[in-house]
């Protein structure tokens, strides 16, 4: 009989310890960055175009590195800028970091039209504005710019 409780005592012991390594593993599990805060409506990573507007872009879902409920998610990041979409108002913001200010922001207008494979003329149906911090480009700080080539387009 003592042999049979220690043989279940052990059982019972085994499955609190193995269970509850296998919880503290699951509590640090981390989804694949970019996508476990993206909108549940947003379009499946197998989708090769999505539909902004009236404008077929490239599936940028496919590259988003990190996601914030508040303010979208950067889907590309290049030397002195990073390139966000937010998904509540379907904006794209252009964030220049470096300096000069219009060499990074013709380098993030291009990557831009490369990333979602589209034209200028498509690209000023979106709605697309650039900024850059006091730090970065004191000058060119505290103003929404909107993509060069489509100045005085709407």
């Amino acid at each position: 009989m003592k042999k049979i409780i220690a043989a279940i005592l052990f059982v019972l012991v085994t499955l609190v310890v193995g269970g509850g390594h296998a919880l503290l593993q699951r509590k640090s599990f981390e989804p694949p960055v970019g996508r476990e805060n993206l909108p549940l409506d947003s379009p499946p990573l197998a989708l090769d175009k999505v539909l902004l507007g009236e404008v077929e872009v490239n599936n940028f879902y496919r590259t988003a590195t990190v996601a914030d409920k508040t303010y979208g998610f950067v889907f590309f990041e290049g030397e002195g800028y990073q390139i966000i979409f937010n998904d509540r108002d379907k904006s794209f913001l252009i964030s220049i970091l470096g300096s000069p200010f219009e060499q990074y922001r013709t380098e993030a207008e291009e990557s831009l039209l490369k990333v979602l494979e589209i034209s200028e003329a498509e690209s000023c149906s979106l709605k697309v504005v650039i900024t850059t911090p006091l730090f970065a480009n004191r000058e060119e700080s505290g103003t929404q710019f909107p993509l060069s080539f489509c100045e005085g387009r709407n």
